[in-house]
């Protein structure tokens, strides 16, 4: 697994701890992916 990708998961966890709900980039990123 690539360090970016690894890094935007860890993010995406850590932002989800801090709003407790998905954010508009955290929606795009998920349709990426």
């Amino acid at each position: 697994m690539p360090p970016k990708f690894t890094r935007c998961l860890t993010s995406l966890l850590l932002h989800r701890r801090h709003l407790k709900f998905p954010t508009r980039s955290e929606v795009q990123r998920r349709a990426t992916l």
